[in-house]
């Protein structure tokens, strides 16, 4: 009886401590995203992974339609890509925090993903056949490559 008791007592604290270790885990990573890219990058991040992930099928769509195999190394550069750019944008962010003059950064490192993204989906679009929006397609290169002087 008292095995059973104490062995009831054990699997609680297990829970306990595997629960509070989640939640430490969680708060711990809810501080550094909130230091690595602010509140106010949220709705540019969720942004930018929808972007990835449409990508992505339109990549998948287009390597189908002309008879590519699709690789794992090519989906692999896709979770890659988005370490890269969560990265890119955390610098950006966290210069815009250090320099108020360079307040603009961050906006301006979104901006260029989220084209760098639209680009290739009308890329991959084309690639499936479809009519593209050509002239689009050329100002976005075009604003894309730009420098900022």
């Amino acid at each position: 009886m008292f095995s059973t008791v104490f062995s009831q007592i054990g699997d609680i604290w297990v829970s306990l401590c595997a629960l509070s270790f989640s939640k430490f885990i969680a708060s711990g990573a809810f501080v550094l995203f909130a230091f690595l890219f602010g509140c106010a990058l949220k709705p540019v991040i969720i942004g930018l992974v929808a972007l990835m992930i449409i990508d992505l099928l339109t990549g998948i769509g287009s390597s189908f339609v002309r008879g590519e195999a699709i690789e794992s190394r090519r989906m692999l550069k896709s979770a890659t890509k988005l370490v890269v750019y969560g990265l890119f944008l955390s610098a950006g962010h966290i210069t815009s925090g250090i320099v108020p003059e360079a307040g603009f950064i961050d906006t301006a490192v979104a901006s260029f993903l989220a084209i760098t993204e639209f680009v290739s989906i009308i890329e991959n679009i084309g690639k499936m056949g479809f009519a593209i929006p050509q002239k689009l397609l050329n100002q976005l290169t075009d604003l894309k490559g730009k420098r900022i002087n």
